[in-house]
């Protein structure tokens, strides 16, 4: 079987973007269906599929009728919750730096080269010479001087 229509290498590696996502919902509720909406974003039916899956959301529909409320539930797609998941997904990617584990070994390494005018190298030196830290935790000198430019260490 040939393929004529190749929709995917235009967007291969490309996240959806807000306005994607907007125009998503509006075709959902003009009942497009998933490989309509792929077709007119140009966009794999998966990934459109995946989308509405994370971006559906459950709201409550109220009606009053012969003085009797009733309740109902029904499931649509919101672009808001799409991205807001999107984006809470993009915080946790990634390694994680090392510094975030390190709070004992920064706070130990400020006070020796503030207070004691140790270098950066003398200090991580010392700590693994003395086993002082877990060695996972401690850096060497050229990433506790990066440290020290990012502002992540007080010195």
């Amino acid at each position: 079987m040939t393929q004529t229509k190749n929709n995917i290498d235009s967007h291969k590696g490309k996240h959806l973007s807000y306005a994607e996502r907007c125009q998503i919902a509006v075709l959902k509720k003009e009942k497009y269906t998933n490989r309509q909406v792929a077709n007119v974003l140009n966009r794999a039916p998966q990934t459109i599929n995946n989308e509405i899956k994370r971006g559906t959301i459950t709201q409550l529909k109220r009606q009053v009728q012969n003085e009797k409320k009733y309740d109902y539930y029904t499931s649509i797609y919101n672009a808001d919750a799409g991205q807001t998941f999107y984006e809470e997904q993009r915080m946790n990617c990634g390694r994680r730096p090392k510094w975030t584990n390190t709070d004992a070994f920064i706070e130990w390494a400020d006070d020796k080269m503030l207070i004691e005018k140790w270098s950066p190298d003398v200090v991580s030196g010392f700590a693994l010479k003395h086993e002082l830290f877990d060695t996972s935790i401690i850096p060497c000198t050229s990433t506790l001087y990066q440290w020290i430019e990012r502002g992540i260490m007080r010195t």
